[in-house]
């Protein structure tokens, strides 16, 4: 799970899967 270190980006991690 890449959000752990961007919780602010973790709505777009839904999608991209960390992808950002």
């Amino acid at each position: 799970l890449q959000h752990l270190r961007r919780p602010v980006a973790l709505q777009l991690d839904y999608n991209s899967v960390g992808d950002i």
